[in-house]
């Protein structure tokens, strides 16, 4: 499985460990907001922001701007799919060990 965010791959592997082991904030925020049918939790969760317009994105990841583990990197160099645990993501702060 390959998740992709503004039509870059940020992270990549069997469905299982996505599932299991996400890494970057947004396949976080992705599996977190799949409704649980046991228990009524009233509203969907959403994951905070919107989606840039692909025209206006930057030189880091296009997730900076709505990743609650941003920082100064984030937003300047654009992270590279490298091996972080369980499988490929690219994230600085999973680089880091922030997340």
């Amino acid at each position: 499985v390959a998740v992709m965010y503004a039509g870059r791959v940020i992270e990549e592997a069997r469905a299982d460990d996505v599932l299991d082991h996400p890494q970057h904030p947004y396949t976080r925020g992705l599996i977190s907001c799949i409704p649980n049918i046991a228990k009524d939790e009233g509203s969907l969760r959403e994951i905070p922001g919107v989606v840039p317009p692909l025209h206006m994105l930057g030189a880091g990841c296009a997730f900076a701007e709505r990743c609650a583990h941003v920082q100064g990197r984030c937003r300047e160099e654009k992270p590279v799919l490298r091996t972080h645990g369980h499988h490929p993501a690219a994230c600085h702060a999973v680089e880091e060990g922030r997340v």
